[in-house]
């Protein structure tokens, strides 16, 4: 057996049997990550779909959100990145307001 069919054993059990990530993988031996996927590619392993699913913002952080806290106050408070935070108040169903700033819950214009 190759070195090459060793490393794409390894890689396929990695993937399949023990639900390691691309990442995890290549960075586990040594290798970039576009390695990895070719390898399980060319094994015929069906790739999971990248990306985590976004848990949706709780109650306490919408009602904050739509009396006007921002979503960068909201992804500091909450120790997340602002796209994470957005992405979240999304998954709620919020309908975000206008990126910009100056605007206060419940007012249509700008707030000098």
């Amino acid at each position: 057996m190759s070195e090459a069919d060793v490393l794409t054993k390894l890689l396929v059990q990695g993937y399949t049997k023990d639900g390691l990530s691309t990442y995890t993988l290549a960075e586990r031996h040594d290798i970039s990550r576009y390695r990895a996927k070719e390898l399980l590619l060319c094994a015929k392993v069906r790739l999971r779909r990248s990306g985590r699913k976004v848990a949706r913002a709780t109650p306490e952080i919408i009602r904050a959100y739509e009396k006007g806290t921002s979503i960068r106050d909201l992804a500091r408070e909450n120790n997340l990145s602002y796209s994470t935070m957005r992405l979240q108040l999304q998954a709620g169903g919020v309908d975000l307001r206008k990126r910009g700033g100056g605007y206060r819950a419940g007012l249509s214009s700008r707030v000098p």
